[in-house]
């Protein structure tokens, strides 16, 4: 199913959100909602949308408004979809985040996720409790290796723009590697510097892309004081771990895990796959020497995104500082944990 056969349209004045052309129709009005989270095309036809981590059906959209919305704002993020390349990221102009997938990959019809950019911007306190919140400044001020983890839509990537927004007002240069841009701490004028570098697929004759580890190579480069890695999730991770072990102290990242233990084992596999000759024993070692604090965000029952686990990797594994939303241990320095 290739897109490259649809009509354009040059009259940007009908289009208040990227390509949508039916003003009324369920799809457009979707979108347009602002208490809308993410939009979801089911089916290549159901139009369902998450609010506040609920799903609710919405109606339907017609195959032609759909085609033509992907054909578009594609074209305009400098992305395709065809049979040969039936699936895609993209970051559109008002910043939310594409995925999409078509036949034969798809087997029921196009499926389309949207989910909107939010320039809501929460303060580290909105997170936790003070006490705890003291504990993450100091994992901040005092460089600590940061990762961030949590399941899907648990808050991940806003708890870390929080992070870094206190960064910048320390005066740090910040280089920021992700495959759609979507960290957005707040900056004011005069203070750190935040460099956004975001990684591109290869184009229709398998040329220019650009991958995580490439610009991981190219972010040491750059005179970081800290780099930041939106998601490790494959060959960078271990670039990424070399760093922090290398001069790069308050580095930080998220991964996709549902406990701090999952995320030592979820990072500690990616490695083991790009590495497979390097011991496992050694693998965890090396991560649990890099890595001084691993953050773990949920979202609770009620849709608030909340710190609820703080662990240590030390010698002896991992060691909690923060259970349940509460302190229960003391932050320790990289040679404590090591003596």
């Amino acid at each position: 199913m290739s897109l490259d056969h649809l009509p354009r349209r040059d009259n940007d004045s009908e289009f208040k959100h990227g390509s949508v052309f039916h003003h009324n129709s369920v799809f457009t009005a979707s979108l347009n909602d602002d208490a809308v989270d993410e939009v979801i095309v089911h089916r290549g036809q159901e139009v369902w949308t998450d609010r506040d981590g609920s799903l609710s059906f919405c109606g339907v959209v017609e195959l032609t408004e759909l085609q033509f919305f992907l054909e578009r704002t594609l074209s305009e993020a400098g992305r395709h979809l065809d049979r040969l390349t039936p699936m895609v990221d993209a970051r559109l102009r008002d910043g939310s985040r594409l995925c999409a997938v078509i036949p034969p990959i798809a087997v029921d019809g196009i499926e389309l996720s949207i989910r909107r950019h939010r320039q809501q911007h929460r303060e580290i306190a909105s997170f936790a409790d003070p006490p705890v919140i003291q504990l993450i400044h100091r994992l901040v001020d005092e460089r600590h290796n940061i990762i961030v983890s949590g399941p899907t839509s648990s808050g991940k990537t806003t708890f870390l723009s929080a992070v870094l927004t206190n960064a910048l007002a320390d005066g740090d240069r910040i280089v920021a590697i992700e495959d759609t841009c979507e960290l957005q701490p707040q900056q004011n004028e005069g203070a750190g510097h935040i460099v956004h570098l975001e990684a591109r697929q290869q184009s229709t004759d398998g040329s220019g892309e650009v991958t995580l580890q490439d610009l991981l190579v190219t972010a040491l480069r750059l005179r970081p004081d800290r780099i930041v890695v939106g998601e490790v999730r494959g060959a960078e991770v271990i670039t990424l771990v070399h760093a922090m072990n290398t001069g790069h102290d308050g580095s930080m990242s998220t991964c996709h895990a549902n406990s701090p233990v999952d995320a030592i084992h979820r990072l500690s596999q990616l490695v083991l796959q790009h590495s497979p000759n390097w011991p496992e024993k050694s693998i965890i070692d090396q991560l649990h020497r890099s890595i001084d604090a691993i953050v773990q965000v949920e979202k609770t029952p009620q849709g608030n995104r909340v710190v609820t686990d703080i662990v240590q990797p030390t010698i002896n594994g991992l060691t909690s500082i923060v259970s349940s939303g509460e302190v229960n241990g003391s932050l320790q320095s990289r040679d404590q944990r090591y003596a």
